[in-house]
């Protein structure tokens, strides 16, 4: 899963996996990716790996949008992938989260 669907057709034809492209910023957009997963059976582990630096600003001369974006994507795309599959782990009994 990633944002770049060109790329996830590339990596799907070259190892024969399927993908799903979404903005994990875009809470819907989680919701309808963890639909489509859990169609498949349930999830046992949740490995938040999205993210990254945007610009290497110091703090006095950052941009609050650059750093609210770079919040976005840390963090809150973690909450977002974390809510979306925790209660069903919660139900049976699994938490692995990552």
């Amino acid at each position: 899963m990633a944002r770049r669907r060109e790329r996830l057709e590339a990596l799907a034809a070259e190892i024969g996996c399927e993908y799903w492209a979404a903005d994990l910023t875009d809470e819907a957009q989680v919701e309808e990716m963890a639909a489509h997963i859990l169609e498949g059976g349930p999830v046992d582990a949740v490995v938040n790996n999205a993210g990254g630096a945007i610009g290497v600003d110091r703090v006095a001369e950052g941009d609050p949008a650059r750093w609210s974006a770079m919040f976005e994507r840390n963090v809150l795309t973690a909450l977002h992938c974390s809510r979306a599959f925790l209660p069903g782990m919660r139900e049976r009994g699994e938490t692995s989260f990552s």
